[in-house]
C-alpha cells in the first residue's frame, strides 16, 4: 500500500542554505577523482552571501542536459521566492546579480552540497513581486539561470567547512 511522504519527506525537496558569490573565470576546482564527480577544494571565489531561506520549499534548483551540435550543454535554475524581503534585502540580491553572473553553493535537505554556476556563472534575468505568499505579505521571486558547459557537481562537506571557519563572513540585510 502506497501511503503519502510525512512532513520530513517533503522537506527533502527544496534548499536549507543557499550562498552566492560573483563568478570568476579564473576560479579553479579540485576533484576527488578523474569523473570529476565531487568538488574538494575551490578557490578564487570570494564574496559569499548568504541569503536567508526563511520557509521550506521556498527555494528550488535543478538541472536540464540540451544535446546540441556542439555537445551537451546544462541549463540550470536556482528559483527564489524570498518572503517579506526586506529593502535593503533585495537591493543587496540585485546588487549581488547585477554586478555580474554569480555562482551559487546550494544545501539541499539531504544535506547534500552543490555547485551552480562553474562554468558561466547564473544570471537573474527576470523578477516577480507577488502577495500573499508562503505566509506574508509579500515575496519577491529571483529566478536566477544560466547555460553551462559542465554538469552541477557535488561538493565535499570538508571544504564547506572550511568556508564556513575561514575569516569569511556572511551577512544579509533582513
Amino acid at each position: 500500500m502506497y501511503s503519502l511522504p510525512s512532513t520530513a519527506g517533503y522537506r527533502l525537496a527544496g534548499l536549507k542554505t543557499l550562498l552566492l558569490a560573483p563568478w570568476s573565470g579564473a576560479a579553479s576546482y579540485n576533484y576527488a577523482s578523474a569523473a570529476c564527480s565531487r568538488i574538494t577544494n575551490f578557490s578564487g571565489i570570494t564574496g559569499w552571501e548568504q541569503i536567508p531561506l526563511d520557509v521550506p520549499g521556498a527555494a528550488q534548483f535543478g538541472e536540464q542536459l540540451n544535446r546540441t551540435k556542439n555537445g551537451k550543454l546544462y541549463t540550470q535554475l536556482v528559483s527564489l521566492s524570498l518572503a517579506q524581503l526586506s529593502d535593503a534585502g533585495r537591493t543587496a540580491v540585485e546588487g549581488l546579480v547585477d554586478a555580474g553572473p554569480v555562482v551559487a553553493l546550494l544545501q539541499d535537505y539531504n544535506g547534500q552540497w552543490w555547485l551552480y554556476g562553474q562554468t558561466a556563472g547564473l544570471r537573474l534575468l527576470t523578477a516577480n513581486a507577488q502577495s500573499g505568499t508562503y505566509g506574508g505579505d509579500g515575496s519577491q521571486a529571483l529566478p536566477l539561470t544560466g547555460t553551462q558547459r559542465e554538469a552541477a557537481r557535488t561538493v565535499a562537506v570538508s571544504r564547506i567547512n572550511l568556508l564556513f571557519n575561514s575569516s569569511t563572513t556572511f551577512h544579509f540585510p533582513a
